[in-house]
C-alpha cells in the first residue's frame, strides 16, 4: 500500500513538472511574440521613423558644427602666424644692407675725404634698390606722365611748364609700388594752363557766342 502511494506521488510530480515547463514555454513564446509585435509596430510607425531620422540628422548637424568650429580655429591660428612672419623674408634680406650701412658709418667717422663717405652711401642705396627689386618694389613713373590720382599726389600746379595741362613736370618725393599695389604715391607738380590764358579763351568764346546771336 505504501509503495502504491509513493508511485502515485511520483507520477503527480512528473505531471506537475511537465505542466510548469509547458507554462514557461508558453510565457516565453508570448514574450517573444510581444517583442516582435512591438518591433513591427515601431518599424511601421511613421512618427517613430521621423523621430529616428530627426535624431540622426541632429547628430550629423552637431558633428558638422564641431568640425566647422575646428576649421575656423585652425584657419585663425594660421592667419595670425602668417601675419607675424609676413615680413620675415624681407627683414632677412635687409640684414646685409644694415651691415653695410654700419660699416659705412664706421668708415665715415675716420674718413677725411667726403667722396669716400658719398661712395659708401651710394653702395648702401644700391643694395636697398636691389632688395626692393627682388620683392617687386619699384618706383612710380612720374616725369612726363599724365597725372594719375591713383599713383600721384599733386602738391601744386605748374603754370610755367610748356607741357600740356595735366602732365607731371616735377617729382618732389618718389613714390613706390609693390607689384600692382601702391605703397606710397609720388608727390608731384602738375602742369596747368595759366589763369590769363583761361580768361582769354573764355572771352573769345563769349565773343563768338555774341556774334552768332547778332547774326
Amino acid at each position: 500500500m505504501k509503495k502504491k502511494t509513493q508511485d502515485a506521488k511520483t507520477e503527480n510530480d512528473i505531471q506537475n513538472d511537465g505542466d510548469m515547463q509547458a507554462q514557461s514555454q508558453a510565457d516565453a513564446n508570448a514574450s517573444t511574440g510581444d517583442s516582435d509585435t512591438r518591433a513591427d509596430a515601431g518599424a511601421t510607425d511613421p512618427l517613430q521613423k521621423l523621430t529616428d531620422e530627426c535624431n540622426d540628422l541632429r547628430d550629423k548637424l552637431l558633428r558638422a558644427q564641431a568640425e566647422c568650429a575646428n576649421i575656423s580655429k585652425r584657419l585663425t591660428q594660421q592667419h595670425q602666424q602668417a601675419m607675424r612672419t609676413a615680413g620675415l623674408e624681407l627683414a632677412r634680406a635687409l640684414l646685409p644692407v644694415l651691415d653695410n650701412l654700419e660699416r659705412t658709418v664706421d668708415a665715415g667717422a675716420e674718413a677725411t675725404d667726403p667722396k669716400i663717405i658719398a661712395d659708401g652711401v651710394k653702395l648702401v642705396r644700391d643694395d636697398f634698390v636691389k632688395v626692393f627689386k627682388e620683392f617687386g618694389v619699384a618706383p612710380v613713373d612720374c616725369i612726363g606722365k599724365s597725372f594719375n590720382p591713383m599713383q600721384h599726389e599733386a602738391l601744386f600746379q605748374d603754370f610755367e611748364s610748356p607741357e600740356p595741362a595735366g602732365t607731371v613736370t616735377q617729382e618732389l618725393q618718389r613714390g613706390f609700388m609693390m607689384h600692382d599695389r601702391v605703397l606710397r604715391p609720388a608727390k608731384v607738380a602738375v602742369s596747368a594752363d595759366k589763369p590769363e590764358a583761361a580768361t582769354d579763351e573764355g572771352d573769345a568764346v563769349s565773343s563768338e557766342q555774341n556774334s552768332s546771336a547778332e547774326s
